[in-house]
């Protein structure tokens, strides 16, 4: 099992969490002053490679299953004021090594479109906490949401922030999104059913991948963003999500006396857990250019044998270093 890096990315806290500086909505939050006044301020194009830790240790899985990526993000930027801004997010990725799951070899992935609205909302003056928000709707293009009959997407988020005069700054956020997706069926679809002939409706019923769709999840976490010195921004990040699924149909088994109904497990069928963490460490090499690395870890609640994965640390945690552009330091060099 692998997750895209752009969906660990957009799990909670923005879609520009990892691999950049502090995004739009947490400097305004946390009162700090935007390095130019310009419309397109916090625009950025990230070039970034990862893989994850266990291609690097051939005994890790009873298989060797290294996976290595780049990806192109694009995160563009437009603040109507000090206080209100939108922006988008488009990604490109591709596996060099041998991928799993894609039909073609070092085949290109694109992601679904997304456009955010954001605001600065009120501080309160005693703690000086501000309440933030923005609304993520999800246009979906890509492969994945296509396979899963994904029609639209809308993800509203409340952000807590709260700066200190640590070193060069300390930032204090905690998050809450609520994203619900709309899909045209329960489960994904394939292409075809394979059934050679079958033009009935019948043979429709072999389209369904068998796998439920979630058809809306919520995720909170806090974010801690550490600046020591002016070039350098240390960020961590721990979210946690619960995901509904559409619910499981009713089954029979029929044991000699009639049908006789099958309990669901005492556990909760139609809900999946998961819990992401990253940390990463942002290096302003010049006002246009920016290096980031990091790492980021997708954590299922349950192994395939029962045991919880590791929270920190587990074979799906993955090792990147990036390449951004600043878009407003290069545009006026233009």
């Amino acid at each position: 099992m692998r997750v895209a890096r752009f969906l660990l990315a957009l799990a909670v806290l923005g879609p520009a969490v990892a691999g950049a500086s502090v995004d739009s909505e947490t400097r305004a939050a946390a009162g700090k002053p935007q390095a130019q006044q310009v419309p397109w301020r916090n625009s950025t194009i990230v070039y970034e490679h990862a893989t994850t830790v266990r291609t690097a240790v051939a005994d890790w899985d009873l298989t060797y299953d290294p996976i290595y990526v780049h990806t192109l993000s694009l995160r563009p930027e437009w603040h109507f004021s000090e206080n209100f801004f939108t922006r988008f997010r488009f990604d490109l990725e591709q596996e060099l090594t041998d991928s799993d799951y894609t039909t073609k070899k070092r085949e290109i992935l694109w992601s679904d479109l997304f456009v955010e609205f954001g605001t600065r909302s009120f501080q309160e003056p005693t703690t000086g906490i501000v309440l933030s928000g923005t609304l993520r709707l999800t246009v979906p293009i890509s492969k994945i949401s296509a396979s899963r009959t994904m029609l639209f997407g809308v993800s509203p988020g409340i952000f807590l922030t709260r700066s200190f005069d640590v070193l060069d700054g300390l930032i204090v956020r905690y998050a809450v999104r609520y994203s619900h997706r709309f899909f045209n069926s329960e489960t994904g679809e394939y292409d075809d059913h394979g059934i050679a002939g079958c033009r009935t409706p019948s043979c429709e019923v072999f389209l369904s991948t068998g796998v439920r769709n979630s058809p809306w999840d919520i995720t909170h976490g806090p974010m801690v963003i550490l600046v020591p010195t002016r070039n350098i921004t240390l960020t961590t990040m721990l979210s946690w999500t619960y995901a509904a699924l559409y619910d499981v149909a009713d089954f029979s088994l029929d044991t000699g006396g009639g049908p006789e109904p099958i309990p669901a497990s005492e556990d909760d069928p139609n809900a999946r857990y998961s819990r992401t963490f990253l940390v990463d460490v942002t290096w302003t090499a010049t006002p246009e250019l920016f290096v980031s690395t990091g790492l980021t870890t997708f954590a299922p609640e349950l192994a395939p044998d029962g045991t919880k994965y590791p929270l920190f640390f587990n074979r799906h945690s993955m090792v990147y270093l990036s390449l951004g552009v600043l878009m407003d330091a290069v545009l006026p060099k233009l």
